[in-house]
């Protein structure tokens, strides 16, 4: 890969094994469970609103989260030959900020306001503004990730599934990929909904 092109790496599913907004949620309910009657008021502002309510209330350790080693590693083997590494991420700034300031490797971070979901379309307009039309290379794994994938150099699928793997071939070069057991997916949902300790949650919640 051309050194001289940045490299924007999405956080949730991709850079990370789970998503900072489920996360955050767990956090927000452990903190008070009462807040859940206050989730579809946040809601009524559109989901960068409810990010920005909920982000607002938690702080959470990036150092204990379920990072993507390997992908991480060949991450900041690019960095290590010149390359300009940027997170790009639909979750808020100031969790996107604490997991670039615990890993030390990227330049620059792209994240969404209160106003804007940086997902998307909205992502892609993003980094074309700011980088060019196929003046970036971009590392995701979803289906929303193929309109960005759209306007990149070249598409890194990170965990992607075969759907979105393949439509990220059909819109732009792929030069890398990471891939990921679909068992594994499941077994590190079902870690993430952290189901021992509903029970405690419950009987915190019921009182």
């Amino acid at each position: 890969m051309n050194k001289l092109v940045p490299l924007c790496v999405d956080l949730d599913g991709t850079l990370i094994k789970t998503d900072l907004l489920l996360e955050s949620f767990l956090a927000l309910f452990k903190l008070n469970p009462f807040y859940v009657f206050l989730i579809p008021f946040w809601l009524l502002g559109g989901k960068a609103a409810l990010k920005a309510k909920i982000a607002e209330r938690v702080t959470l350790d990036a150092a204990v989260l379920p990072y993507r080693e390997e992908f991480l590693d060949w991450v900041k083997q690019q960095r290590s030959i010149g390359r300009s590494i940027w997170l790009c991420t639909a979750a808020t700034e100031k969790l996107a900020t604490s997991v670039a300031d615990h890993l030390g490797v990227f330049d620059g971070v792209l994240a969404s306001s209160a106003t804007v979901n940086l997902s998307g379309p909205a992502k892609a307009q993003c980094l074309v503004g700011k980088f060019g039309e196929k003046g970036f290379d971009y590392c995701g794994d979803s289906q929303k990730d193929v309109a960005v994938w759209k306007h990149a150099r070249v598409a890194v699928p990170v965990a992607a599934s075969r759907s979105v793997d393949r439509a990220a071939r059909e819109v732009a070069n792929v030069e890398e990929s990471f891939t990921e057991n679909p068992a594994n997916k499941f077994k590190l949902f079902l870690k993430a909904m952290r189901l021992h300790q509903w029970a405690k949650n419950t009987l915190v919640f019921v009182p």
